[in-house]
């Protein structure tokens, strides 16, 4: 999606089949590069100016957030395991206090920051 900062609108939308389930996303602005981090294991990396993905790299499961770095061109992912989500409580009492926002813990030993160097190179 590109937005025009000036307007706040929406100027244009690309779909990603390759992604399923994006969770973090940052951008190169000098390069025209945004990355971003998909449930599926993949990390791609698309022309902002046409939407075009111009790769796709496996990551490890459970990314979180990802961050470029302008002065090193890298970018960094942050991975991990996750235990099953707590079950949320149910009745009167459940309603009234709204929807859980509880996050589901990290399994010990599975906190990962992947790192993908050089990522300006790339081209179409």
């Amino acid at each position: 999606m590109a937005i025009d900062v000036r307007s706040r609108a929406i100027v244009n939308q690309w779909p990603i089949a390759a992604a399923e389930g994006s969770a973090g996303i940052d951008i190169d602005t000098a390069h025209h590069r945004m990355f971003v981090g998909c449930h599926n294991q993949r990390m791609l990396m698309l022309d902002t100016g046409n939407g075009h993905v111009l790769a796709s790299v496996p990551i490890e499961a459970g990314v979180d957030a990802n961050a470029f770095d302008s002065s090193t061109h890298n970018i960094y992912l942050a991975t991990a395991e996750r235990v099953p989500a707590p079950t949320a409580p149910s009745g009167p009492s459940a309603a009234a206090a709204g929807p859980s926002r509880v996050r589901p813990a990290i399994v010990p030993g599975s906190f990962r920051i992947l790192v993908c160097g050089n990522v300006r190179e790339v081209s179409p």
